[in-house]
């Protein structure tokens, strides 16, 4: 048996508030086993309580030596619970322990038409997460590319992540498009992260 809670509101309400809690009751009067937690709670508490950030690089970043690894900086915070901005700019910190979806897109251009790949990872304190790693190439001359990779990860209190960079030629920019008349601008890195589960 499984409990469905009403949706929440947009914003705090006590009546909502009463009427899941008293859901909530009702529900673990019927199926509560004593020694055993039915699991109610934490799907609950995430209602409110769920982690989540959104961040974007709007400039351009370029290696300076090829096959090294370098940290994609951030520059804007486009919304953040739990989950937000470090120092230096690269850092992305988790707040509260939690297995979390991190999704990532970077735009890649270059201006030549030379064959040309980029390495594209997650490092989590400093250490790169291991089968993190994806690999574009490309010998667009003035064309745009975009890896996107999604990875579920867990997290600790205080951990940080970051989106690492490398390429095997100079001839590379991971960079933003500014806003047309028909349509709006493309940032150079997006990140979502998004807590799915509680430890």
């Amino acid at each position: 048996m499984s409990l469905r809670l009403p949706p929440p509101p947009s914003a705090y309400d006590s009546s909502y508030e009463s009427q899941r809690n008293r859901l909530i009751e009702l529900f673990s009067n019927n199926v509560y086993e004593k020694g055993r937690d039915v699991g109610i709670y934490a799907p609950a508490k995430l209602i409110y309580e769920e982690y989540y950030g959104e961040f974007t690089k709007t400039n351009s970043q370029i290696p300076a030596v090829v096959n090294t690894a370098y940290a994609l900086t951030f520059t804007n915070t486009e919304i953040s619970q739990g989950v937000s901005l470090g120092s230096p700019a690269s850092r992305i910190v988790i707040a509260n322990a939690g297995i979390y979806d991190f999704s990532v897109s970077v735009q890649i251009t270059s201006t030549n038409s030379s064959q040309k790949s980029i390495w594209v990872w997650l490092r989590k304190n400093g250490a790169d997460v291991p089968n993190s790693a994806r690999i574009a190439s490309s010998n667009l001359n003035n064309g745009y590319i975009v890896t996107a990779f999604s990875d579920v990860i867990s997290a600790a209190a205080n951990d940080y992540f970051e989106i690492m960079f490398a390429t095997d030629h100079l001839n590379v920019a991971i960079a933003p498009v500014a806003a047309t008349a028909f349509a709006p601008a493309a940032p150079a890195v997006s990140l979502a992260v998004i807590e799915i589960d509680q430890l």
